[in-house]
């Protein structure tokens, strides 16, 4: 006989349901859960702090119309602070939703072009989301007739003319783009409905207070190799040194570790769908909307090897898939 759970939605499931099964990591029960429409299931993953695949039920649920899962989209497209990218994903969804979205970042040159380094030296070419775009609407609206800018142009960024003609093509073409699914129905495009939603600064900042605002950032200093970043962290604490070191894992999820001067440290994760407090002891505390958790490391701390990243841990909890050491 087959045991019986409850999934988060308080339905009985077996173990070998499409949720168990996509739990286990088997990536065409999450297809079939499309297939059929099962918007609760997917949601249930989602907010399933110990589910690693929690970005590609995000998308399914986004391109099946899912309100939550379109205001995330929407929050990363108008708040990240990055240029020569888009948040991943976004053609994927398509529908009016993706064009809208586009839409709003045809205006958004004023925000990211105060982002850009002013004594970039290096020979990056910068491209702005409002120009990357360029290139995305007319896969999306061949019907348009307006065709990608060369690229020559983007570079060197006269390409105003080919905003503006898709800025007044879509804003004349608003009855139809309605129509198309999913939709931006209801969906906000405004930076004060995303506090709650999507933070790109939250694990960054939390780090940087734990290591008095003046920690060194081991990461950045050792250009990412593991094993420099490793020494970076045991030489900072055994010379009490402030330091904190970040890693992003997968969809918008970090880890890291800060210590002060005192020779205190602490484990912190960042989920924005919520981290797992599995096996992590009493002394535990969440901020920022419960997306982030603190664990201050017991004492006398020993780093060890981590299970979700390439790099250390102070816990010795062996449950936690964020933030536990290798067994």
């Amino acid at each position: 006989m087959l045991s019986v759970t409850f999934s988060q939605t308080g339905k009985p499931v077996t173990q070998n349901s499409l949720l168990d099964r996509a739990r286990k990591g088997d990536d065409s029960a999450m297809s079939q859960m499309e297939k059929s429409g099962d918007v609760q299931d997917l949601q249930s993953l989602l907010h399933d702090p110990d589910y690693a695949g929690k970005i590609s039920a995000r998308l399914l649920l986004a391109k099946m119309g899912d309100h939550e899962a379109l205001q995330y989209f929407a929050c990363r497209g108008i708040m990240e602070n990055t240029y020569n990218q888009l948040p991943n994903g976004l053609d994927y969804i398509g529908g009016g939703f993706t064009i809208e979205l586009y839409r709003q970042l045809l205006d958004s040159d004023p925000k990211f072009i105060t982002n850009i380094p002013k004594d970039n030296s290096s020979d990056e070419l910068i491209t702005l989301p409002s120009s990357l775009v360029l290139f995305k609407l007319p896969t999306l609206l061949p019907n348009a007739g307006i065709p990608s800018p060369p690229p020559l142009d983007v570079q060197a960024r006269k390409d105003g003319e080919f905003k503006a003609r898709w800025r007044t093509w879509i804003d004349s073409h608003q009855s139809e783009l309605q129509k198309l699914k999913p939709t931006a129905e209801g969906i906000s495009f405004e930076q004060h409905s995303c506090s709650d939603i999507y933070d790109p600064d939250a694990m960054k900042r939390r780090l940087q207070a734990l290591s008095e605002h003046g920690g060194i950032d081991c990461q950045a200093s050792a250009a990412g190799d593991a094993d420099t970043v490793s020494n970076c962290i045991r030489t900072s604490f055994a010379k009490r040194r402030a330091f904190y070191v970040r890693q992003d894992l997968y969809g918008n999820v970090e880890v890291g570790l800060a210590g002060d001067s005192k020779g205190n440290v602490y484990a912190v994760a960042y989920d924005d769908a919520g981290v797992s407090t599995t096996g992590l002891g009493k002394e535990i505390e969440l901020f920022d909307n419960k997306h982030t958790i603190v664990v201050p490391c017991p004492k006398p701390i020993h780093f060890r090897p981590s299970i979700s990243w390439n790099g250390l841990t102070c816990l010795a909890q062996g449950d936690n898939r964020l933030l536990s050491p290798k067994m």
